[in-house]
C-alpha cells in the first residue's frame, strides 16, 4: 500500500498545474510585442530618410499670364512671371532656365530661383523687346517646361509731323503748330495690323528731340521726355508752338528715342516721316492811330496820316490802300454808287507812316477803309507780268475804319 502511494505522487508532481501553464503562455506573448514595435520604428525612419535625403521631384510646371508693371503716373516699363511646379511630397526648390524668343530667335534668357514650389521674375521691356509683336516665354527645370506669350504694343514704328493751325483760347489768335505724331501698329494672328497702346502709358522713356530751324540758320534744338509735354493727359501727338521774330521759311525736323526697347532694336530711335517740313512764317502788321479830320467840307482837300508796324525784326510796311466808300448814296438806278481804291505805296527801306490827301465831292457820311500790308515773301509765276504764284504768297494785313463828316460849310 504504501509503494501505491508513492507512484501516485510521482505522477502529481510530473503534471504542471493550471496556474503554471498561464503564467508561461503570458510569457510567450509578451516577448512578441518589442519585435513589433521595431519593425515599426524601422518603417517610420526608412519614411522620414526618403523624405529627408531624396531630391524633389518635377512632375509639372505652369506659368500664370504675364503681367505689365508700372511705375509713377501709370508708366509701364515692363512684365512680371509667375511660375508654379507641382512635385512630390518635398517642396520643389532650385533653378529654372527662362528663355524669350521673338521671330525664331532667342532674344532673352536669365535663370529664375525657385523656392518651395514658386518662382518669379521681372524683366523690364527694354530686356527683351525688339519690336511689337507675339513673344514666346519658355520656363523650364529638370527635364520639365511650360510655356506662355506675350504682346508687346508699345513701340512705335513711324514717328509723323505735320504743320498744323491751333486757336488760342485765350487771344483767339490763330498760331501755328508742329504736330509730332509716334504711330503704333502690330500684326495680329490673322496679320492685321491693329493700333498699338496709347503714347500715355509709356511717354515717360520716349526722348523727343525737335529742331527747328529759323530764317537766319540758326537752328533751336529741344529736347524732353513726351511725358513731359502732355504731363498726365492720355494725348497720343505732341504739339508744339512755331514762331519766332523773323519772317521767312522754318524748318522742323524731329526724332525720338524709344528706351523701352532693346539696344540693338530697328525701332530704338526713330526719324521723322518726312525728315523734315518748312512754313513760311509771317505775323501780321498792325495799323496804327490814324490822324484824321472827324469833319470837312465838300471840295475841300483833306489830309490823314497812316501809321503802321510789323513785328517781325525783318518786316516793313510796303504799301496802304484807302477805300473812300460814299456811305449807300443811290444814283438813279437804285445801284450804290462804286467805292474808289487807291493805292499808296511806301518805297522800301523807309519809313512806314504816310500822308495822304482826298477831296470829297459829295457831302454825307463816309466810311473809309484803311489796309496795310507787310513785305510777306512773294513768288510771281511771271515775273514780266507779275502775275503772283498763290502757293508762295505770304503778305498779311491789318485794316480798319474811320468815319468822316462831308458838309457844306
Amino acid at each position: 500500500m504504501d509503494s501505491e502511494e508513492v507512484v501516485m505522487a510521482e505522477v502529481q508532481e510530473d503534471e504542471p498545474l493550471e496556474d503554471e501553464r498561464l503564467d508561461h503562455g503570458e510569457a510567450r506573448r509578451i516577448s512578441a510585442g518589442p519585435i513589433i514595435a521595431v519593425v515599426i520604428v524601422v518603417i517610420i525612419l526608412s519614411g522620414i530618410g526618403y523624405y529627408m535625403f531624396s531630391g524633389a521631384q518635377v512632375n509639372d510646371i505652369f506659368i500664370l499670364t504675364p503681367e505689365d508693371v508700372s511705375k509713377g503716373d501709370d508708366q509701364r516699363y515692363g512684365i512680371e512671371l509667375e511660375f508654379h511646379i507641382t512635385g512630390g511630397m518635398k517642396p520643389v526648390d532650385g533653378t529654372g532656365m527662362l528663355d524669350i524668343t521673338y521671330d525664331g530667335s532667342i532674344v532673352h534668357s536669365q535663370d529664375v530661383k525657385v523656392r518651395s514650389d514658386k518662382g518669379s521674375a521681372e524683366i523690364n521691356y527694354n530686356e527683351f523687346v525688339m519690336e511689337n509683336g507675339v513673344y514666346d516665354i519658355r520656363f523650364s527645370m529638370e527635364g520639365k517646361s511650360a510655356t506662355t506669350q506675350y504682346t508687346a504694343k508699345m513701340v512705335p514704328d513711324e514717328l509723323n509731323i505735320t504743320f498744323q493751325y491751333q486757336t488760342d483760347s485765350e487771344t483767339g489768335e490763330i498760331g501755328t503748330m508742329a504736330v509730332v505724331s509716334p504711330e503704333f501698329s502690330y500684326a495680329d494672328d490673322q496679320s492685321k495690323v491693329v493700333v498699338g497702346d496709347s503714347i500715355f502709358y509709356y511717354s515717360w522713356d520716349y526722348d523727343l528731340e525737335t529742331t527747328l530751324t529759323p530764317p537766319d540758320g540758326i537752328p533751336v534744338v529741344t529736347e524732353n521726355s513726351m511725358w513731359e509735354y502732355h504731363r498726365n493727359k492720355t494725348y497720343t501727338k505732341v504739339w508744339l508752338h512755331v514762331d519766332g521774330d523773323l519772317m521767312g521759311n522754318y524748318t522742323f525736323s524731329a526724332k525720338m528715342t524709344n528706351n523701352l526697347v532693346k539696344a540693338n532694336s530697328p525701332q530704338r530711335e526713330l526719324d521723322s516721316t518726312p525728315d523734315e517740313i518748312t512754313k513760311y512764317l509771317n505775323r501780321a502788321p498792325e495799323l496804327l492811330e490814324i490822324s484824321q479830320p472827324s469833319r470837312v467840307r465838300v471840295d475841300q482837300e483833306a489830309t490823314f496820316t497812316l501809321r503802321a508796324s510789323d513785328p517781325d525784326s525783318n518786316g516793313e510796311i510796303t504799301f496802304y490802300t484807302v477805300t473812300w466808300d460814299y456811305n449807300l448814296v443811290l444814283d438813279d438806278d437804285d445801284d450804290t454808287e462804286s467805292t474808289q481804291l487807291i493805292e499808296y505805296r511806301v518805297p522800301p527801306g523807309g519809313s512806314s507812316t504816310v500822308r495822304v490827301k482826298y477831296t470829297f465831292t459829295q457831302t454825307g457820311t463816309y466810311r473809309i477803309a484803311i489796309t496795310c500790308a507787310d513785305n510777306g515773301y512773294i513768288r510771281y509765276t511771271d515775273e514780266e507780268k507779275k502775275v503772283i504764284d498763290p502757293t508762295n504768297y505770304f503778305q498779311k494785313y491789318d485794316t480798319t475804319e474811320i468815319t468822316v463828316y462831308v458838309t457844306l460849310f
